[in-house]
């Protein structure tokens, strides 16, 4: 763990007997199969409590770590819905957070502290009977279009795509990986990708905090460099946060040749922000075959596509018409084109869509493009919903059997072939890779076009360098039987300030 004035280590063996003391400890307090909400700041005490748990055949429900004295209503969420045994935390957290709102929020609940559970001994464990399909832990969704909902994960889902992870990315074995991440743990990103991944190939991971990346993102770039990194990655703002902030008084002297997996996923990826990262922070040795764009969600563990190794940005650029109003996928000149009079003119239907190519499925995984409403699959370029099968897709929601008959139990009508999870997504195959446009329920229709949000909230972002990237929100107000776009901004104060 890495901090700006401190830094604490954990080895293999330290984890080890840690979690075994854990598992021992929880034993006596909760049964079996029960779940445990671990309620922690960013630190190693997070890892140590969810293999305790998984050591003990207990789930995990890795939960949002509220600020102090304020509500959560995340966490309130989860708790009402997965109905722990118990919460998990340090003694300081439960110190803090016994005189604050966050506790009469989520009632009256049995708080365990991971200290007074590590004074058992190691050698009370008993390894539990687990199979494939025993559930591992509730990886909680993230809420974006409704309340959120415990993902199944099991022991075969995480085994399975961690070994994706490790062909997609590259990754042997036989060599010790280092790793950065600032993500958080109780995302899927920064679980399986962050830490869980560097276990399974025997690798070291450099954990930040999120807020010390926010707060100053040279923190990051400067982590890469000192550990040697050679897997880190995060969603697009990230990058364009340090396209923003980063000053080159920050990073002078740091060397990120050694970062040869650059990942991004979890939102929508902006080609422009790649190659400009690319480019700017190429004079420190970062390359541009580092790239791995890559889809993925909670309910397929994580990954679901990505290339066979990292490699140059690849793109395409839709003419926006046929995509808007008609899904489907025609390929455009982005290059304006001369015209009668000696001048350059633009497609008369609009600026070209560049999209990122997201790769395939690493393994044996299925990965197909469906129509929602007549569930027909769709040929290749043609946008529809997401639909995925394979031994890393989870069993279901938590105590929501209509939620997951309907999501994990797609049919396809032309073939009657089911187990098919529908992801929600858009997007469409070229060429066999995977391109994704936007998410199905966040759809704006605007006199009979379909715009992503994320589309519209990017142009807006790149217009000034005051407003902060991933800060804004699209949507749609009725108004006399009229749909009006509406657009909120967050604005850098302080860059604001600076420029008065």
């Amino acid at each position: 763990m890495e901090d700006e004035n401190e830094s604490s280590t954990l080895s293999y063996r330290e984890l080890d007997v840690a979690a075994r003391q854990i598992a021992a400890g929880l034993l006596g307090r909760v049964n079996r199969g029960d779940s445990v909400a671990l309620v922690f700041p960013p630190g190693l005490e997070f890892i140590k409590a969810f293999m305790g748990c998984a050591y003990a055949g207990v789930l995990a429900i890795p939960a949002t770590y509220p600020k102090p004295r304020r509500p959560s209503a995340r966490l309130s969420a989860i708790v009402d819905d997965a109905k722990p045994a118990a919460m998990l935390a340090t003694q300081r957290v439960i110190e803090l957070l016994a005189d604050s709102e966050t506790t009469g929020q989520i009632g009256d609940q049995k708080w365990l502290s991971i200290g007074e559970l590590a004074e058992a001994s190691a050698s009370q464990w008993t390894a539990p009977e687990l199979r494939s399909d025993s559930t591992a832990f509730l990886q909680y969704t993230s809420g974006s279009t409704k309340e959120p909902r415990g993902v199944m994960v099991s022991h075969g889902n995480i085994m399975h795509n961690l070994e994706m992870i490790r062909k997609g990315f590259g990754l042997s074995c036989e060599t010790a990986q280092v790793g950065v991440s600032w993500l958080p743990a109780y995302h899927d990103m920064g679980l399986i990708g962050g830490i869980l991944e560097s276990l399974y190939v025997g690798g070291t991971t450099v954990l930040m905090s999120p807020l010390s990346f926010l707060q100053r993102p040279s923190r990051w770039l400067q982590a890469i460099s000192k550990y040697g990194a050679v897997v880190s990655g995060a969603p697009n703002f990230a990058y364009e946060l340090c396209l923003k902030k980063v000053k080159p008084t920050e990073i002078d002297g740091v060397d990120l040749s050694t970062w040869r997996v650059a990942f991004s996923g979890a939102e929508p990826i902006r080609p422009s922000t790649m190659r400009r990262f690319a480019e700017r922070f190429g004079v420190y040795g970062f390359s541009d075959s580092s790239f791995y764009p890559c889809y993925g969600l909670a309910e397929a563990t994580l990954l679901v596509a990505g290339g066979h190794g990292p490699g140059k940005l690849s793109t395409c650029n839709v003419d926006p018409d046929d995509l808007q109003k008609h899904g489907r996928v025609t390929s455009v000149d982005p290059s304006p084109v001369p015209s009668a009079n000696g001048t350059h003119e633009v497609n008369p239907h609009g600026l070209p869509i560049e999209l990122v190519n997201c790769g395939r499925p690493p393994m044996n995984e299925e990965v197909v493009i469906v129509d929602p409403d007549t569930r027909v699959s769709c040929g290749e370029n043609r946008v529809g919903e997401i639909w995925i099968r394979g031994p890393h897709v989870a069993r279901g929601y938590h105590n929501r059997p209509e939620d997951s008959a309907m999501t994990f139990d797609g049919r396809l009508a032309d073939s009657d072939e089911g187990g098919y999870l529908r992801s929600g997504d858009l997007g469409f195959i070229r060429d066999g890779a995977l391109y994704v446009t936007g998410r199905r329920k966040e759809l704006l229709i605007i006199r009979g076009r379909n715009h992503y949000p994320h589309d519209l909230e990017a142009t807006v972002q790149s217009s000034h360098e005051m407003l902060i990237p991933g800060g804004g929100g699209a949507f749609l107000v009725e108004d006399d039987g009229e749909s009006n776009l509406v657009l909120v901004q967050e604005v850098d104060r302080a860059a604001s300030a600076a420029d008065r």
